[in-house]
């Protein structure tokens, strides 16, 4: 699963035992340790880069592969091409000046469907083209698509653009404003594919591997276009069961959540992932969201949702809670676990003296604006708000009382208590309160007990006519 910002991995047997009882303890320790030691990676790589100015980064991830601008947003639309000749489409965005055509970013998709591109602030035009040797280079035979010239799309810091749709055609007699032969990138990547929002997916899928979790901290954009950031579901959807979507943390993978999915009542919730480049700017992250959760709601009519989330990917729920809860009053509990809710002083420090600058670091800053936004209003009127967090925390003098990697004071922000309707402390660390027996138990009472009251509120509205579309 994630840590504050290096790659940790839970392994646990099946009917995974480690969860509840003592039978692995060996296996438990060993975790810890290499939890130890990858929570000092991120805390090494920082006070090294602060103090040379020249970060190797040979512990955390290979320097060359880091992306540093903050200044993302997310650039989406729709593809539509039906042509029975082979090869991918990809989609570029890109600016364009009196001498020189400038990539912001690209993808790959390999049907008629939706895209997302990572692109900094700035003015953009997108192409579109059939890619039928598959070299990522637009060339004079292959059917493309593209913005009108006067439908620039101008994007604004961690907003989400939705460009119009974009018609692929053999017959497009149209000049494309970015000339032939243009290649999209030197380096070729092994993987490229867009999965659809709402795909089933298997956790043992090697996307879920902690590798790929680490990739899209440090990369973010390599991984939208490797993996793509979207929703994916164990099973085909039942709208007798709740939707209960699960939200990993920094490094983070679906894989993680694997002692919560085995201890959920299956028969009467479903389990959703939001798996996404977790070094993204936060604010991205959670626009995204609700652009993935709007296509699945259109699709299901689901009426009710649970969020369950980790450390940073607390920060995702809560900032589309906030920002879009009235156009999506589906949201009934959200329940934030081990959530660094007044952020981490590290990555204040970060952003000010080292030379890279992953961009989620800016959203983690302790006085942020964004961390500020989270707090203008109260939490809507309908979602139960709960805190988890561990105190299990190492004893160091030089830092305060923590919980291994989040200190006490951030866990415990007094903006986010004023909200909850439970906080709930573990005698356990950042990371062993995903497999605690005492933390699992008491998550699937209070998933219980809120599935009962919204059935029964539901079974009292339609016993006297009144059908609510906000209830279960």
């Amino acid at each position: 699963m994630s840590c504050g910002g290096c790659p940790t991995f839970v392994t646990h047997r099946p009917g995974c035992q480690s969860c509840t009882d003592g039978k692995e303890a060996t296996n438990r320790t060993s975790h810890n340790t290499r939890i130890t030691l990858n929570i000092r990676c991120i805390r090494i790589f920082l006070l090294f880069s602060i103090l040379t100015q020249a970060v190797s980064c040979t512990l955390a991830y290979p320097y060359r592969h880091i992306e540093t601008s903050a200044d993302f947003t997310i650039l989406s639309g729709y593809v539509d091409y039906n042509s029975a000749r082979n090869g991918p489409v990809v989609v570029a965005a890109y600016e364009k000046t009196a001498n020189t055509i400038t990539i912001a970013d690209y993808t790959v998709i390999h049907e008629s469907g939706p895209y997302e591109l990572l692109v900094p602030q700035g003015r953009y035009q997108v192409l579109a083209f059939g890619d039928e040797n598959g070299d990522l280079v637009f060339e004079k035979n292959e059917p493309f698509g593209k913005y009108d010239d006067k439908m620039q799309s101008w994007t604004d810091v961690g907003e989400i653009v939705v460009t119009p749709e974009i018609a692929i055609s053999a017959e497009n007699k149209s000049t494309p404003d970015c000339p032939f032969g243009l290649s999209l990138s030197e380096d070729k990547p092994e993987n490229l594919h867009t999965r659809p929002t709402g795909e089933i997916a298997d956790l043992k899928d090697h996307i879920f591997d902690e590798g790929f979790g680490a990739h899209g901290y440090w990369a973010p954009r390599e991984f939208l276009r490797e993996i793509g950031a979207n929703i994916f579901l164990l099973e085909d959807y039942d709208p007798d069961k709740i939707p209960v979507l699960f939200i990993h943390g920094a490094t983070g993978t679906p894989r993680g959540w694997r002692c919560f999915i085995e201890s959920l009542n299956r028969s009467r919730f479903q389990p959703w992932f939001y798996y996404y480049p977790s070094g993204a700017p936060v604010k991205s992250m959670s626009n995204l969201l609700f652009w993935k959760l709007s296509k699945l709601r259109k699709e299901h009519h689901f009426d009710s949702m649970f969020i369950i989330a980790h450390s940073m990917g607390g920060l995702v729920a809560r900032s589309f809670i906030m920002d879009f809860g009235k156009r999506f009053p589906f949201v009934r509990l959200f329940l934030a676990i081990a959530t660094p809710w007044g952020g981490d002083k590290m990555a204040g420090y970060g952003v000010r003296h080292s030379p890279v600058v992953v961009p989620c670091w800016q959203d983690l800053q302790p006085d942020g604006s964004f961390l500020d936004s989270l707090y203008n209003q109260r939490m809507p009127e309908g979602v139960d708000f709960y805190i988890f967090f561990g105190h299990k925390g190492n004893r160091n003098p030089f830092r305060p009382n923590n919980d291994g990697t989040i200190s006490l004071a951030s866990l415990l922000d007094p903006r986010s208590q004023s909200d909850a309707k439970m906080i709930v402390g573990f005698n356990e660390d950042h990371e062993s309160i995903l497999y605690s027996k005492a933390v699992l138990s008491k998550y699937n009472a209070i998933l219980n007990e809120k599935q009962i009251q919204l059935h029964r509120k539901s079974s009292i509205l339609m016993s006297i006519g009144r059908p609510d579309s906000r209830n279960f």
